[in-house]
């Protein structure tokens, strides 16, 4: 089971932590933990989907008064092997870019940790339409 925390952290995180919040459509919006704290929490870099694209934001901002997940993908909610420096120097970057479909929240967090860009997420959906898909035709 992944910890859950609450909108405002108890305990201090690492920078480039991967964190990550429910969104619409049974979906999870994920962020980076950055060094910068604001009001004792520390700000989130992630890609939303909105206009403004790629941003550094407040812990309350990024959770919206859900519970925040620490996304332990691989260890501790560290995804790749570069420094923590060179994560968010990579996230920050990005600061503008548009969220898109085949560019979302997940490709950005493995961007950013020098991993290759993928969505889970995506990828799922993509399958379970085309079985859907499928399904539909099976039953005509």
């Amino acid at each position: 089971m992944r910890p859950l925390l609450p909108t405002h952290p108890p305990i201090q995180l690492p920078p480039a932590v991967v964190i990550s919040v429910p969104a619409p459509y049974f979906i999870r919006h994920y962020g980076l933990v950055t060094e910068t704290y604001v009001d004792g929490a520390p700000t989130v870099v992630s890609l939303p989907n909105n206009k403004d694209g790629a941003q550094e934001e407040t812990w309350e901002d990024f959770a919206r008064g859900e519970l925040v997940r620490v996304d332990n993908v691989r260890l501790e909610g560290y995804l790749g092997a570069l420094p923590p420096q060179e994560v968010l120097r990579r996230a920050r970057s990005c600061f503008g870019l548009p969220w898109t479909f085949s560019y979302n929240c997940e490709h950005f967090v493995s961007w950013a940790h020098g991993l290759p860009p993928r969505s889970p997420q995506l990828e799922n959906w993509i399958a379970a339409g085309g079985l859907g898909l499928l399904l539909s035709k099976l039953w005509r």
